[in-house]
């Protein structure tokens, strides 16, 4: 086990070298939490930690997204467009467990640079998305369920 997890931490800190890397928030329903993301050549990996306060829970997710320019290659419009797949664990009411599937779908918008009047760059390194997630809860009851949030990612 000890084994396992020292080549864990190698990977992760290989990946963390080469990707770019952004933190924030998102909110929603049902939850709300905190974000981080890392980039690859092809998309994104996000990890989620997240709570609910009227119903007693606090989760954490991981999904793989593909990010895509569908949308700005079809209509011209700046988005990007990511959908994807990732496994979720929640604490319902502190007191059971529920763990299962997610598959994201949504939107990115990059505020771009701002050109300044004496010709630099001003440049807000934000993204700000918007989602709906389908799961698939598995264990403690076989469920299907939905949410839908907006946040923002910092990149630095």
């Amino acid at each position: 086990m000890k084994k396992i997890f020292i080549t864990f931490l190698f990977i992760v800190a290989i990946v963390l070298s080469f990707s770019e890397k952004g933190v924030g928030v998102y909110s929603g329903y049902p939850e709300n939490g905190a974000y981080g993301r890392l980039t690859t050549d092809s998309g994104y990996l996000d990890g989620i930690l997240s709570y609910n306060l009227s119903f007693g829970s606090i989760g954490a997710a991981g999904d793989y997204m593909f990010k895509s320019n569908f949308v700005n290659n079809t209509f011209g419009w700046p988005f990007e467009t990511h959908f994807g797949g990732g496994v979720f664990l929640r604490l319902k009411n502190f007191t059971s467990i529920a763990a299962g599937l997610r598959f994201p779908l949504g939107i990115d918008y990059n505020i771009p640079k701002i050109e300044l009047s004496d010709g630099s760059y001003f440049n807000l390194p934000i993204t700000v998305f918007a989602e709906i997630v389908p799961s698939l809860k598995i264990i403690d009851s076989f469920d299907f369920e939905i949410s839908i949030s907006a946040g923002g990612v910092y990149w630095f």
